[in-house]
């Protein structure tokens, strides 16, 4: 039984290595989301027109 229960995971292991492997070869290998459709900003495309999303600016506290 542990035999069969260890061999189930290595075959899914495996198989989730193969799906990968085929998604990256086959969307070209380009950066983004992983869809491969070419339309996310993540690709690092320097003339990307999206805004700043998070402000690291800390406001001052308030004294009680």
């Amino acid at each position: 039984m542990e035999l069969a229960i260890t061999l189930l995971i290595v075959a899914l292991a495996a198989a989730v290595v193969a799906r990968r492997s085929w998604r990256l070869f086959h969307t070209g290998g380009k950066a983004g989301c992983g869809s491969g459709c070419g339309s996310c900003p993540a690709g690092g495309a320097k003339d990307s027109k999206v805004g700043k999303l998070v402000s690291l600016e800390l406001s001052p506290l308030k004294k009680r």
